[in-house]
């Protein structure tokens, strides 16, 4: 009896150890598979909207400078100035944003001073009489030509090419006035003066416009760099006209500006402010002038062009010039073609005769 329950206990015992063995053996649950990621969406580049272009800032067609648009379209004033040593100084010149010069008759230069805005200068003169030749320069910047008078060719010039003109001998005459010191001390033919108020006041009482010409283009063009590549030293610039007048133009790097002095290193100031005038741009034009008459009266055709040189940060290098017509403006090229381009800023503007006229570089 015991022994046969002990079998049976034996077995049921044999029978779990069985079961446990199969048990363990059991495969484990295979993992779940991790989901597939959603593909990142691409990143789009969205460009920045581009800015509207900056305005042009309107410029001085005489010196590139900033200025006021209405300034701008006006037509620029052109005043032919006394130049002999009596007459000096001249007043309202440290206004001029370019100043030629040129021959007349016994060896003598005119100036001619071109305000692009003749607001606020003051007075302004010696004025003199003009001369036919002036006149071509006057009608290149489609400028007002005030003088106090002219030549037989000049007049024939202003009658003919209808130039509008303010004349201080044989016109209305309110336009002018006489400074007493300087007919005193220097006579009466050096006494003519003007002023901006004067000028404006009557301006309206001419049959002509104070609006620049539809159409007409100031022709010159401006670097921010103006000094010429591979040029020769110009540190100091001397200018000839004749035995009885030359120009010495000093390089100042510091301002970078040509101090202007005249033959005896007397300074050319400004006859109201006592300051000696500087500009960024010397030009000198060889032209072809020629005695027209027993007087001495010269003759140039300025449409015939030259030679030159342009003279800017205390480098000078060769230049063409041009003149193509009466309201034409001055055309300058360099030796290889390609348009001169001025310093931004005042230039003067030698025109020497070519038999007579030199310039030395130091």
């Amino acid at each position: 009896m015991h022994r046969k329950r002990f079998g049976i206990i034996a077995l049921a015992v044999l029978l779990i150890l069985l079961l446990a063995a199969c048990g363990g053996g059991a495969e484990e649950p295979e993992p779940e598979p991790e989901p597939t990621p959603e593909p990142e969406a691409p990143v789009v580049e969205i460009p920045a909207p581009t800015p509207p272009p900056e305005p042009e800032t309107p410029r001085n067609p005489l010196t590139g400078e900033p200025m006021d648009e209405d300034i701008v379209n006006q037509r620029p004033w052109a005043v032919i100035l006394d130049n002999v040593r009596k007459a000096m100084p001249h007043d309202g010149i440290r206004y001029a944003d370019i100043l030629y010069e040129a021959p007349v008759e016994g060896g003598f230069t005119r100036v001619l001073a071109v305000f692009q805005d003749i607001t606020d200068v003051g007075e302004i003169g010696p004025v003199r009489s003009g001369r036919h030749y002036f006149l071509d320069i006057v009608q290149g910047h489609d400028a007002i030509f005030v003088h106090g008078g002219g030549s037989p060719q000049a007049y024939a010039a202003i009658r003919d090419r209808g130039i509008s003109n303010i004349d201080g001998v044989n016109g209305s005459g309110n336009e002018f006035f006489r400074d007493p010191d300087r007919r005193r001390t220097a006579g009466l033919e050096h006494s003519l003066m003007t002023s901006s108020d004067l000028l404006l006041q009557f301006v309206g009482n001419y049959n002509f416009s104070t609006e620049r010409t539809a159409g007409f283009t100031p022709g010159l063009m401006f670097a921010e760099d103006g000094r010429p590549a591979d040029g020769q030293r110009a540190d100091t610039v001397q200018v000839s006209f004749s035995i009885h007048k030359m120009n010495v133009f000093e390089f100042d790097p510091q301002t970078g500006l040509y101090r202007i002095s005249q033959r005896d290193e007397q300074p050319l100031i400004d006859g109201v402010t006592e300051e000696q005038i500087q500009v960024a741009n010397v030009l000198v034009l060889f032209a072809g002038f020629s005695v027209m008459d027993d007087v001495g009266r010269l003759s140039v055709d300025f449409s015939a062009g030259g030679t030159g040189y342009y003279i800017n940060g205390g480098q000078a290098v060769a230049i063409h010039w041009g003149k193509p017509a009466y309201g034409a403006p001055f055309i300058y090229t360099l030796e290889d073609g390609r348009p001169l381009e001025l310093g931004i800023g005042k230039s003067y503007i030698n025109i020497v005769n070519t038999t007579t006229g030199e310039v030395q570089f130091g």
